[in-house]
């Protein structure tokens, strides 16, 4: 897993699953990581990556709909 990032281009918080989004436009990926957990790494992973992803710039998230 790399820790770097490139260029955050945009962030969605789901505050009912404690997960915070964001989107490396350079890397064209969407990672998460869980904002719940007190410890290095957090839980962060890739969730979308170059090979689905061409340019992506933002994200919104709808926790009520999951």
């Amino acid at each position: 897993m790399e820790k770097d990032l490139s260029s955050i281009e945009g962030m969605a918080l789901d505050w009912i699953s404690h997960v915070l989004y964001f989107v490396d436009g350079m890397r064209a990926k969407i990672e998460i990581i869980r904002t719940d957990v007190n410890y290095e790494g957090r839980m962060r992973r890739t969730i979308l990556g170059p090979d689905t992803l061409k340019k992506p710039r933002g994200i919104a998230v709808h926790p009520m709909k999951g």
